[in-house]
């Protein structure tokens, strides 16, 4: 059983995690909302100097998506950083949109093919998608850093490889990467 479903939850694992690079397609635009009442104080000033105001309900554990095994620090860093993959959106009619979980999307990686008999998936970098501070170009070498720096940390991403039973990750070309799985 694991076998059959070992790629898609590869995809599904992916969409948590995640990248720092900056996204390629802004987002859908939205009906106007009508407009807000007037703010408190405090979101008045922080409105004034452009500054997003968050709650959030603890301290965030780690910024590092490769260590974050935390509900908050997931929470974070979803919202921070962008994905590899993303849920899809469904437009509610009321002005704003919901996750679509059973539809994936590509982000930084932009599509992917499952091999024949799903023992290995083929993943391709979205070609132009930038880092923000370096403005180096997203390819294949940064997925498999990704993989490469997460595995002997024993943290969040090894739930990620084991939970897929992924066997081993490769560059085949500068923005493909393939990801084997295990037997079982």
């Amino acid at each position: 059983m694991y076998k059959r479903f070992g790629p898609v939850v590869l995809l599904v694992l992916f969409s948590l995690t995640l990248a720092a690079c900056v996204p390629v397609a802004p987002a859908p635009a939205s009906q106007p909302a009508a407009a807000p009442a007037a703010p408190a104080a405090p979101v008045a000033a922080a409105a004034a100097s452009k500054t997003l105001v968050v709650a959030i309900e603890g301290d965030v554990e780690t910024l590092d998506p490769n260590f974050s095994r935390y509900p908050t620090a997931n929470m974070v860093n979803l919202n921070v950083y962008d994905q590899f993959f993303q849920y899809g959106r469904d437009d509610t009619g009321k002005g704003y949109f919901v996750s679509n979980v059973q539809k994936i999307e590509g982000a930084a990686i932009e599509k992917w093919d499952i091999a024949a008999d799903r023992r290995s998936v083929t993943l391709h970098v979205r070609q132009g998608v930038k880092f923000p501070k370096t403005g180096n170009e997203m390819t294949a070498d940064d997925i498999i850093y990704w993989f490469d720096k997460g595995k002997p940390t024993n943290s969040g991403i090894i739930w990620n490889i084991e939970t897929s039973n992924i066997k081993s990750w490769e560059k085949k070309a500068k923005y493909d990467v393939l990801v084997t799985f295990t037997s079982h």
